[in-house]
């Protein structure tokens, strides 16, 4: 029986970012993850380097799957941003100059929660982006998320090179991504705990993937 059921996943690396630090293990972490859930009997949609209209499309055709499969998979390696309470997930274009920007930007976990209510038996969401802040010249080159406190300065620029200066200011307690409520029959997995940051790795891959 558990052959027959129909099992789809979404899995989505960015690496290759146009305005923030690049990140060397996303595109590894995707592919690797792709073939495990292949093997695993799902029917896998692998992106690298996907810019905000390439994902947007990619999560309205993974909802329309999701609404007939029994179980549905979104993995996510990249750059993640919680601003005011809610995460974001970046994508390769992205262009944030202040907290406002990221609205427009980027992509809202909880969009990939409402979908993944839809498959009949379980809705999966792991997200391997939990690492340091890429908008301050010091991490840019090794981190996946990045927190912002409501009073950080709106009119600084988040690109590394801008300034030898940090871009943002960052609340020692605003770390990593916020907690989210998850209800029906859906999981969401970090690589950390929430308002944490996890190691990203110098290897292949990051030690969460």
């Amino acid at each position: 029986p558990a052959l027959a059921e129909e099992k789809i996943a979404l899995v989505i690396g960015n690496s290759n970012y146009r305005n923030v630090g690049k990140l060397p293990n996303p595109v590894n972490d995707a592919a690797d993850m792709a073939e495990s859930l292949k093997r695993l009997g799902f029917n896998v949609r692998h992106l690298t380097d996907v810019d905000y209209d390439g994902f947007r499309q990619a999560l309205i055709a993974f909802g329309t799957a999701a609404r007939t499969a029994d179980k549905a998979i979104i993995f996510y390696a990249g750059h993640g941003v919680e601003i005011d309470g809610k995460n974001w997930l970046i994508p390769v274009d992205a262009e944030v100059r202040s907290a406002i920007d990221i609205y427009a930007e980027a992509i809202n976990l909880e969009t990939l929660i409402d979908i993944s209510v839809f498959p009949k038996v379980l809705g999966l969401v792991i997200l391997d982006a939990c690492r340091n802040d890429p908008f301050t010249a010091t991490s840019a080159q090794a981190g996946r998320s990045v927190a912002r406190t409501a009073n950080a300065g709106a009119s600084q620029k988040k690109h590394a090179r801008a300034s030898a200066a940090p871009a943002v200011q960052i609340s020692a307690t605003a770390r990593g991504l916020a907690p989210v409520e998850v209800n029906d029959n859906v999981l969401v997995a970090f690589a950390a705990a929430a308002g944490t940051t996890a190691s990203d790795g110098a290897d292949r891959n990051s030690p969460y993937s």
